[in-house]
């Protein structure tokens, strides 16, 4: 049977977890394909009916 883990322990690699997602997401390689995103949704929110495009979102 497993044993669960430590509270410690999950709280250190929710820690380490959430600061390499922030170095990630500054990287520069990512700062484009942000951009392109917010364009897309743009794009999605101007021709689609406001419930498709929640719909969409979910």
């Amino acid at each position: 049977m497993e044993q669960p883990l430590p509270e410690w322990l999950r709280i250190a690699f929710e820690a380490r977890f959430f600061e390499q997602a922030r170095l990630a997401g500054n990287s520069p390689v990512i700062e484009p394909l942000r951009l392109r995103q917010i364009e897309l949704e743009k794009q999605l929110k101007a021709e689609l009916d406001p419930r498709l495009y929640q719909l969409i979102l979910e």
